[in-house]
């Protein structure tokens, strides 16, 4: 068994803080210590990743004997290694979209129990954040229906979670069709929905996503405009996040595309003011992998602006 004795887990503030840590999304396809290798070669100080490779999902009632005793003793193994790691915060990402606004009612408490293993696994993995998109709402029903569907899940679930578990992070997403979390008024009104809950809810913004979604970020200025329209619409001490990365496609395509970040619409200048001005705690690279060394390459480019 997985030893969760002593974690030491503490709900993360989300607070204004000066340094924001950066990490980036590593794969675990390896092993799980592989994202901390690669985090300690590149001199950071946190890590996103999935929680579960492919069909070694640790709550899958099929699931071997075998493979769950291997699982057990690579996450004891990952803990160990995390305690003497200079990685300060683990960020674990959701593996899919879920069907949290599904039309059918056994498919969305599905999605909601899964998400809830997914919140547990992320606590037995040291997580401070557990990041997700909200998904679509589904066709039989309007947004502000899909919305309060997320925002009634979501509350339940936040209440039979131990308070000492990760803060579930709401990121942001192009938008378009029927996808929720496009909008600021839409990430207001799930933050003002699970406000009850403190700071076990908050939200990362994706600089890709936001151009995806018509907010401009062509300058310093429209840079410090679109936070402070944020900043009406939602405590700035919210944002707990930031997905670094960039995108060559046109604005407001709705379209999911990363680029590194010198290769696309939002210049250094945007990067310099999110750095500085934004109150994210991390800030976390999803840029591509190719070609070999491009993290190194995007790593050095937020630190020499």
């Amino acid at each position: 068994m997985v030893s969760t004795r002593n974690l030491g887990l503490r709900i993360v503030s989300l607070s204004y803080y000066l340094v924001v840590l950066l990490g980036a999304h590593f794969s675990i396809r390896k092993s799980l210590l592989h994202a901390l290798q690669e985090a300690r070669a590149l001199g950071l100080e946190a890590v996103q990743m999935f929680a579960y490779r492919r069909h070694e999902f640790y709550f899958e009632p099929g699931l071997s004997r075998a493979i769950r005793k291997r699982l057990d003793e690579e996450i004891n193994s990952w803990n160990s290694a995390l305690l003497a790691s200079p990685v300060k915060e683990v960020v674990v990402h959701s593996r899919s979209v879920a069907a949290l606004a599904a039309d059918n009612a056994q498919l969305r408490k599905r999605s909601f129990d899964r998400l809830k293993q997914e919140l547990e696994l992320a606590r037995m993995l040291r997580a401070a954040y557990y990041v997700f998109h909200l998904g679509p709402y589904g066709e039989r029903m309007d947004l502000q229906t899909g919305l309060r569907l997320v925002q009634e899940g979501l509350s339940g679930i936040l209440q039979d979670t131990p308070a000492q578990g990760p803060a579930i992070i709401l990121e942001n997403v192009p938008g378009g069709a029927r996808r929720m979390g496009g909008t600021l008024e839409e990430l207001a009104s799930m933050v003002a929905a699970l406000s009850p809950h403190g700071p076990r809810f908050g939200l990362c913004l994706d600089v890709a996503h936001c151009w995806g979604a018509g907010y401009s970020l062509k300058n310093a200025g429209e840079a410090r405009k679109f936070f402070a329209d944020f900043s009406k619409l939602v405590p700035s001490s919210k944002l707990a996040m930031i997905h670094w990365n960039n995108s060559s496609l046109p604005l407001g395509c709705h379209l999911d595309q990363h680029a590194h970040l010198a290769q696309g619409h939002v210049p250094p200048e945007v990067y310099r003011v999110i750095l500085k001005e934004w109150p994210a705690k991390v800030g976390i690279l999803e840029t591509p992998k190719e070609p070999l060394g491009s993290d190194r390459v995007n790593v050095d480019f937020l630190r020499n602006l």
